[in-house]
């Protein structure tokens, strides 16, 4: 009777001790923009503009005819997956998502890429393009660029192999061809001060999408050799890779929100353990778990406030932050390192105070009360008259 009831507290033992290991709670974040444009939220958004010329390898529709010795099965042709239309498809996806950034961001008021291209129309023709954007009420203009797009495709081979029991060894029994694919691609933005005229803001970014795909497959013949050898396998065309070209795209597209727009970022802070095994805070990591961070909180400040317990403390300041109560978080979390000296709750104290020197930044820009926009001053020769 006494293992039972031994064998049942372990299993309770272990089963609290589940509970509170791991026990994660979801945090969000303000960051601010890397540049501090809450003097520049009237922004005219230009259409993306694509380079004049594209380079690629083959402008033809097939690739490569593939032939291995001779007769009607010894060769294949493999279609291109180059599109002509696709750097025109490019720069338009490259402009929507900008915008749905721009948008989502819920920062800027925006003026669509039509509307600034007929201002910029109208101002060149007239000579008076910046005086036209001034009296729309623009603060400053953001204009981006596809400025590369290269593009290459080719066939490579490697010998196919299967390991001969009888020999040991491994023995050639075809020829395997791939269809190999390059696509690089080359991004620009730049943000012009209206009133200033001069560059607030300007990057580039590169990204390559390689891919390889097994194209065909060439078995020797019974003789071993090419001769009467055919294609067991063949594709028709090249892979549609135009998703892996849009994901490229997304994240060189999103690094113009990142740095213009301050926003909110979503993680999670993993609670401490409950290593001095106080049955009471159970509960606690329950409610945690369950999203009660109100609740879970009331419970590890009560055993923090009687006890001084290390978890308790660092938990109830980390649920202080998981509430949107950052500047609490990071005073509790202070108080706790200063009485218990653990370097955890020091080094948690002080990433605390990080984050909540970034969401004031963050809160500046928003309100507007940070300090002046341009970062870089200089004229931007001709861009008015572009």
């Amino acid at each position: 009777m006494k293992k039972n009831l031994a064998f049942v507290a372990a299993v309770l033992l272990a089963a609290a001790m589940l509970v509170s290991c791991g026990t994660t709670v979801a945090v969000k974040d303000h960051i601010p923009a890397e540049v501090n444009m809450s003097g520049m939220k009237n922004l005219a958004v230009a259409s993306v503009t694509v380079k004049d010329s594209t380079t690629a390898s083959s402008h033809s529709s097939v690739v490569s005819t593939v032939t291995v010795g001779s007769g009607n099965n010894s060769h294949v042709r493999i279609f291109s997956s180059w599109s002509s239309d696709l750097p025109k498809k490019l720069g338009n996806y490259a402009q929507a998502q900008m915008l749905n950034k721009l948008h989502a961001s819920d920062y800027f008021a925006l003026s669509e890429p039509s509307k600034t291209d007929a201002l910029f129309s109208e101002g060149k023709m007239l000579g008076q393009t910046r005086s036209r954007f001034m009296n729309a009420g623009i603060d400053a203009i953001l204009s981006s660029r596809m400025t590369i797009i290269s593009f290459d495709e080719y066939i490579t081979s490697e010998l196919r192999q299967v390991y001969d029991t009888a020999t040991s060894a491994n023995k050639t029994v075809g020829i395997d061809y791939y269809l190999e694919t390059e696509l690089i691609l080359g991004f620009e933005y730049n943000v012009i001060g209206v009133e200033q005229n001069t560059l607030v803001s300007s990057d580039s970014y590169t990204k390559t999408v390689y891919d390889k795909t097994l194209a065909a497959t060439f078995m020797y013949g019974a003789s071993g050799g090419v001769t009467d050898g055919y294609f067991s396998y063949a594709i028709s065309s090249g892979p549609n890779l135009y998703p892996e070209y849009r994901k490229a795209l997304d994240s060189m597209v999103a690094n113009v929100a990142v740095a213009l727009a301050p926003r909110w970022e979503y993680s999670t802070e993993t609670l401490m353990s409950n290593s001095a095994k106080i049955e009471s805070l159970k509960i606690a990591y329950e409610y945690a778990g369950d999203g009660n961070y109100t609740q879970a909180f009331d419970i590890f400040d009560s055993e923090w406030k009687s006890s001084n317990d290390l978890s308790s403390g660092y938990n109830a300041a980390i649920l202080l932050y998981a509430r949107g109560k950052l500047s609490d978080a990071v005073t509790y979390m202070n108080n706790v390192a200063s009485i218990t000296g653990s370097g955890e709750a020091y080094s948690k104290a002080a990433a605390l105070k990080q984050k909540l020197r970034l969401a004031e930044i963050a809160e500046q820009q928003v309100n507007g009360t940070a300090s002046d926009a341009t970062v870089e001053e200089f004229e931007i020769k001709n861009f008015f008259g572009r």
